[in-house]
């Protein structure tokens, strides 16, 4: 072998290994990047549980699961602000999966949706709300949100739930 093609194999070499460690640099960095956008979507629903922890609010959502037809004009701008937030979090995972940063949105729906709408109110508020999803490019989101609703058990898990700790209460 001569020194050229010494000097060429080498070269070669270090190409290669300098382009695993640019595909090693971008996966870490994608990995960041998911990790980071994962949790804005959690702090997203921590700010709804934070809301749902003011005692007005919380009043809100009780009246509209117990009596929603005594709603306030101004109580149910709240709650529409309260959806619309929801909404937008399903609509970002849906958006983030169809980039291929996340792997996976369809559970974080089917988690939630219940819990969120799963009352009368929230109900009714999807079934108007959901034909301007249907309509746009978050169709796909809407119809996972119906086949989360239609799990009955769910839903009456999260309708029930307060029933239950209340009956439980008062058999201790």
């Amino acid at each position: 072998m001569r020194w050229n093609d010494i000097a060429e194999l080498v070269g070669m070499v270090a190409i290669v290994i300098g382009l695993y460690f640019v595909y090693a640099e971008l996966r870490q960095s994608s990995v960041i990047v998911r990790a980071e956008m994962s949790t804005e979507t959690n702090q997203i629903f921590a700010k709804l549980d934070e809301q749902e922890r003011v005692p007005a609010f919380a009043s809100i959502l009780v009246k509209a699961e117990m009596s929603p037809e005594n709603l306030t004009r101004v109580e149910r701008v709240q709650l529409n602000s309260y959806y619309r937030r929801v909404l937008t979090a399903y609509a970002r995972e849906n958006y983030y999966y169809r980039r291929g940063i996340f792997p996976e949105w369809v559970s974080f729906i089917r988690l939630t949706a219940p819990r969120y709408f799963g009352s009368g109110y929230g109900q009714a508020w999807w079934n108007v709300r959901k034909t301007f999803f249907i309509s746009s490019t978050r169709a796909e989101v809407a119809a996972e949100v119906d086949r989360s609703l239609e799990q009955r058990e769910a839903v009456e898990f999260f309708q029930g739930f307060d029933n239950a700790i209340t009956r439980q209460l008062s058999q201790d």
